[in-house]
């Protein structure tokens, strides 16, 4: 009579991927098994994404995010205009925290600068990293937009006329004298 020892042990069917125990991974044994992905972050919130500080003549704004992509931009965008009413147009904003920004980020910055100029104040810029720092001067926005190391030099920057980007080339100047 056979002994239970020696009779094989029937294996439990195999389940389908993605219910109870993980799917084992195939391969030869001893590779490295590569790992999941990272979920993505999760999007960003207006709670997380910036911090407004009043000043008696301008606004503060601390940017908390350390990328600003689409999304962010187009949150940043909103949140500062409607700052730039309250403010009279006069608002500075931190970039220290923020290390990677996409041309979105800089499209917002620009629209915001120029709603700023409407309301006869402007936009300035501080805490800059090397690389956006570079960026702006690459796309010579630093000509049209105040940039400062501090947030008090920023606000100062406000009182001082900045003259546009296109105000630096003769060609894109009215000339009034062509009026009829």
């Amino acid at each position: 009579m056979p002994t239970q020892a020696n009779q094989p042990t029937p294996s439990p069917p195999p389940r389908p991927a993605g219910q109870g125990a993980p799917a084992r991974p195939t391969g030869a044994p001893g590779a490295p098994v590569p790992l999941p992905s990272p979920p993505p972050p999760p999007p960003a919130t207006e709670e997380g994404l910036l911090t407004v500080r009043g000043l008696e003549n301008a606004g503060l704004v601390f940017i908390t995010c350390p990328s600003i992509h689409e999304h962010q931009a187009a949150m940043i965008r909103a949140r500062l205009l409607v700052l730039a009413e309250r403010t009279h147009g006069r608002i500075a904003v931190s970039l220290e925290n923020v290390i990677d920004m996409t041309s979105s980020g800089i499209n917002a910055m620009v629209a915001v600068n120029a709603r700023c100029r409407e309301l006869g104040g402007g936009l300035a810029l501080f805490g800059l990293s090397r690389d956006i720092r570079r960026m702006l001067r690459v796309t010579r926005l630093d000509r049209a937009i105040a940039i400062a190391q501090t947030p008090h030099d920023a606000v100062r920057a406000l009182d001082k006329p900045r003259r546009g980007f296109w105000s630096a080339f003769s060609w894109a100047r009215p000339d009034r004298r062509d009026a009829a």
